[in-house]
């Protein structure tokens, strides 16, 4: 995580205990969707028009996008819980059990 992230949590962390939570959500989801449809209109056009949609191209794209809806549907919850720091704690120590399980699990050096 860059550490320029640190004070967005904060901000959000201050509209998620002091403002709606639906509303909150609601304004993510509609200026989130408006800004990556922008940024990918003119970042990735040339990429995007290239792919061939099939099942196996539009299952992880699916599975990419379930994952995001829930990632940023519980954070507010965490933020109003436990507050930024944990947040940013949870997300740094989740690279640390990364490398514990391929250590472990799989059993690769790295």
């Amino acid at each position: 995580m860059k550490p320029s992230a640190q004070p967005n949590y904060n901000k959000i962390e201050f509209l998620v205990k002091n403002a709606d939570r639906v509303e909150l959500m609601a304004m993510l989801g509609i200026f989130g969707s408006i800004m990556s449809a922008i940024q990918i209109s003119i970042l990735e056009r040339n990429e995007l028009e290239s792919i061939k949609w099939t099942a196996g191209a539009g299952i992880p794209f699916f599975g990419f996008a379930v994952a995001m809806f829930m990632f940023y549907s519980l954070v507010p919850v965490l933020l109003k819980t436990n507050g930024a720091t944990m947040l940013n704690l949870s997300l740094l120590t989740s690279d640390m059990w990364s490398v514990l399980i391929r250590i472990f699990a799989y059993h690769e050096k790295v």
